[in-house]
């Protein structure tokens, strides 16, 4: 009876950690993505959402480990997580963009973007990248209004004037692109 009683209550202490840990694989995931580990936080990642599944967090943490390990896919379906379970968020669009950009499905990056820039109309960055990816398109006229917007939202995105000037100097308005170019 002791041994049943015994074994009962180690299974029982074995549940009631397992439901706990979840926070600490996340924080683990965490502490080694901090510190460059990348796969390290995948892996950690990955078992805290053995442990809780809609961890919407979670997921957007292990896209971003998977993104700075170089495994885009993995990447893009954790965004694409993220979205399913948190609609609006316009962080998990941004980088499901930005993680598109490097596999070079330029069209899908537009369009995560958009969908960025329409659930927070004032996220700076997601136009600028969006112009960015119609600029890597040589779709230079429609870039434009993206980088204009970035720069109205954050003036001193020097990296956005710089790609504004260079849109400017493709469509042939070089004093436009001079003017660009000096502010960098």
């Amino acid at each position: 009876m002791k041994k049943i009683f015994f074994l009962l209550v180690i299974a029982t202490s074995y549940n009631i950690s397992a439901q706990n840990t979840s926070g600490e694989w996340f924080d683990a995931g965490y502490a080694k993505y901090q510190n460059g580990n990348y796969a390290g936080a995948v892996a950690d990642y990955t078992q805290c959402l053995k442990l809780a599944p809609d961890d919407d967090a979670a997921y957007y943490n292990r896209g971003l480990a998977n993104y700075y390990s170089g495994n885009y896919e993995p990447a893009v379906s954790d965004f694409n997580k993220v979205i399913q379970l948190k609609t609006g968020d316009y962080q998990a669009y941004y980088w499901k963009g930005y993680v598109l950009v490097d596999l070079q499905k330029y069209d899908e990056a537009i369009a995560a973007y958009t969908s960025a820039i329409y659930y927070n109309p004032d996220y700076q960055s997601a136009y600028a990248e969006r112009g960015y990816t119609k600029y890597a398109m040589a779709k230079y006229s429609e870039s434009v209004p993206d980088f204009q917007k970035a720069i109205q939202l954050d003036n001193t995105d020097i990296d956005a004037h710089y790609n504004l000037g260079l849109a400017y100097m493709n469509l042939g308005r070089n004093d436009e692109a001079l003017v660009e170019f000096k502010t960098t």
